[in-house]
């Protein structure tokens, strides 16, 4: 599930509601965290910042690409 609160773009897991990727809009970074909890700077996926729509298919594409932020 995607949400927008306040200055950040979240995904959520479903299931957990834990948090799998925050982009932050105000300062324009963006992390995930790993199945050990430990943060991960995905930043580089984002070269511009994103609507929601665009943000939920990078999203999608990192989750593809880094199964472990699943936890």
């Amino acid at each position: 599930m995607v949400a927008y609160e306040e200055n950040d773009l979240y995904l959520y897991d479903d299931a957990s509601k834990k948090i799998l990727i925050d982009y932050d809009l105000t300062w324009k970074t963006a992390n995930g965290f790993n199945d050990r909890g430990e943060r991960v700077d995905l930043s580089d996926y984002f070269p511009n910042k994103p609507t929601l729509e665009e943000f939920e298919q990078i999203a999608k594409q990192i989750l593809t690409d880094n199964p472990l932020l699943l936890g």
